[in-house]
């Protein structure tokens, strides 16, 4: 294990729930917690915590947009009440993280989509029927937690 991954799990382990997915904030973060030093040191530990943090929210999101797919758009407040409706997410910040990812997610390809507007086009024959969307059943809500981000009720 390299230096610079066994100091981040250090300070992970030692400030659990605290970082984010912001690379700015988690430098000042790590300014409050740490003595490093070197600013090249401290731009990589920052970075390894950073992308850490981002590949979970990433996974968490993908594991939400694949079993609850079409409930979420383009709002973020919207989506954050959508996560809750279908999944509990322990700590709060780390829903608020998802929420954001998938709407920006989401946002990213509307924007492919609509580069190139075309003119509707109706389809010839019978209109289609559009099926209204269930609400999730309470056996369907997923529970989001992650060993980085750890509720503060239960400890890490």
């Amino acid at each position: 294990m390299n230096r610079i991954r066994r100091l981040s799990d250090e300070v992970l382990e030692r400030h659990p729930g605290i970082f984010g997915c912001g690379f700015a904030r988690n430098k000042e973060i790590l300014d409050g917690v740490a003595v490093v030093r070197s600013k090249e040191l401290k731009n990589e530990i920052t970075g390894y915590i950073t992308r850490r943090l981002v590949r979970d929210v990433r996974a968490l999101a993908g594991e939400v947009l694949e079993a609850h797919p079409g409930i979420f758009g383009c709002d973020l407040e919207e989506n954050v009440k959508a996560l809750n409706s279908v999944a509990d997410v322990r700590p709060e910040k780390l829903g608020d993280e998802i929420a954001g990812y998938i709407t920006g997610k989401l946002e990213r390809e509307r924007d492919k989509r609509t580069v190139e507007p075309k003119a509707a086009e109706e389809p010839e024959g019978e209109p289609q029927e559009q099926t209204a969307k269930k609400p999730p059943q309470e056996a369907d809500r997923l529970i989001l937690q992650s060993s980085y981000w750890p509720d503060p009720l239960t400890g890490p």
